[in-house]
């Protein structure tokens, strides 16, 4: 999981939060090996790959690939609808994550202030 900052609406930190997700869903982020977030807009960048590859058939396709659990849209900045606004004081479920199609919520856990 990765938090990009989004200068669109204001935010032009450098810093690019990251954490990772439990097997119950739960995130929490680090920013220069610190617990949480700097205030401000992010896009959320969220991948999940299944623990076992897929095996290609075919003959251009020998080797394992990792299979994707969520939509690719979620995997890049430009194309995740996924946003978040860090503040001081958030309202209780204000980080939780809806990925639309999968019907996944991620609940926050910790780690972003």
């Amino acid at each position: 999981m990765l938090f990009k900052p989004d200068a669109a609406r204001g935010n032009t930190s450098p810093f690019e939060p990251a954490g990772t997700v439990d097997e119950d869903g739960n995130y929490s982020l680090l920013t220069k090996g610190k617990k949480g977030a700097p205030a401000g807009w992010y896009k959320v960048v969220v991948t999940a790959l299944a623990s076992e590859p897929v095996h290609s058939k075919g003959p251009g396709h020998p080797h394992p690939v990792a299979q994707s659990l969520l939509p690719a849209r979620y995997g890049q900045a430009k194309t995740t609808d996924l946003t978040v606004e860090v503040v001081e004081h958030p309202a209780p479920g204000a980080y939780d994550l809806k990925l639309k199609k999968t019907f996944l919520l991620i609940p926050y856990k910790e780690g972003v202030s």
